[in-house]
């Protein structure tokens, strides 16, 4: 394997070890089954055609055929020296299967049933959902980030940003934990230090967590509070509103001097769900123990006989807010199992375009 590049005189080598990334476990097992000779790394930044992978003798810049399907960041990897390149370039071997995956849809048109979710982070052990501590959350979309979480197979964990900032912290609070049943919520504030040390500590030794958030909610000021200095860049709040703008344009693993690694991502306009299995039971518990009390297995909780979720809404022991989040997950997982069959999304569309040209034609009548 290349030599890793050595630092100037007088600079500190801050190239971190696989220990504190997560290096350990079943990885290297699984790492030599994959092919012995090679070394292995963890991908720290996936570009296009190319990514950066920190293995046990520093960053080499990895690239791959186009056979080949491309790695993610946090994947873990095994890498040949590359022959034709400097010493800090290798080739990627192979990829090890994901303990987890955090993906969303390809895109928000229509789908080919060839066409995969796209992963934005792999191998995280918890996905904080990030937002601004508000009196009035975006509920709805902070559902969606928990799913999101549940659904990769890592731990949610919902982190309220500049909570210094917000008036009623008390409110935001309660408000983040209704959205989020069961989720930990944890306010903090690289302004003030508040929360910062507490989440450090969950990550120490070698947890990797991943940033999940709007643009502007602090994601990268975060990272750079729990490393304890400027590694990532931000920018202030616009002045007319308040609001962070939008700063990181790639997904980086940033490795913690204490141990533990932080996996920031792009801001996603919105968090966009493919098909929901697992992560919309875990975010909803109060509707899925439930569920078991309805006169019909498939019940649809829509407007069967004997369903115990609406007689829990008739009686106020479910929360209709929570119920309506509930539908609407729901609507946008069939929708995406509809595109997913590109037979049955045209079938299905093509009767909702007779039901409307009918409703339409008898409009005019």
């Amino acid at each position: 394997m290349p030599e890793p590049v050595i630092p100037a005189v007088g600079e500190p080598d801050r190239t971190p070890s696989l220990s504190t990334v997560g290096y350990g476990g079943p990885w290297p097992a699984l790492l030599d089954s994959i092919d012995p000779d090679a070394a292995h790394g963890r991908v720290v930044r996936a570009d296009r055609g190319a990514a950066t992978v920190l293995t046990a003798r520093g960053h080499v810049r990895v690239t791959w055929t186009p056979a080949t399907a491309p790695p993610v960041t946090g994947d873990w990897v095994v890498v040949h020296p590359d022959p034709h390149a400097g010493p800090d370039h290798g080739l990627l071997a192979g990829i090890a299967t994901r303990s987890t995956s955090m993906t969303r849809p390809t895109t928000h048109g229509q789908r080919s049933s060839n066409d995969a979710d796209q992963v934005l982070a792999a191998n995280v052990d918890l996905v904080g959902v990030v937002a601004v501590a508000s009196e009035d959350p975006n509920v709805r979309r902070l559902e969606r980030g928990v799913v999101m979480a549940y659904e990769s197979g890592a731990q949610p964990l919902v982190l309220l940003t500049k909570v210094d900032l917000v008036g009623r912290r008390d409110i935001a609070i309660a408000r983040a934990q209704q959205a989020a049943v069961g989720v930990e919520v944890l306010p903090v504030s690289p302004l003030t230090g508040e929360g910062v040390d507490e989440l450090r500590e969950r990550l120490a030794p070698d947890r990797t967590m991943a940033l999940l958030g709007a643009s502007g909610v602090g994601k990268s000021t975060l990272t750079n509070a729990l490393v304890g200095e400027d590694v990532l860049v931000t920018q202030d709040v616009r002045a007319v509103d308040g609001k962070g703008r939008h700063t990181t344009t790639h997904r980086e693993l940033v490795a913690l001097p204490g141990g533990g690694a932080v996996l920031d991502t792009p801001g996603l306009r919105t968090l966009g769900l493919g098909v929901v299995e697992d992560g919309m039971a875990a975010a909803f518990p109060e509707i899925e123990e439930l569920s078991p009390g309805c006169r019909f297995g498939d019940c649809r909780h829509d407007a069967e006989p004997g369903c115990a979720v609406l007689s829990a809404l008739d009686d106020g022991t479910l929360d209709p807010d929570r119920f309506e989040g509930w539908k609407r997950i729901r609507a946008a997982s069939e929708n995406a199992a509809l595109r997913a069959d590109i037979a049955a999304y045209r079938q299905a569309t093509r009767s909702w375009g007779r039901t409307y040209r009918d409703a339409q034609s008898i409009k005019r009548r």
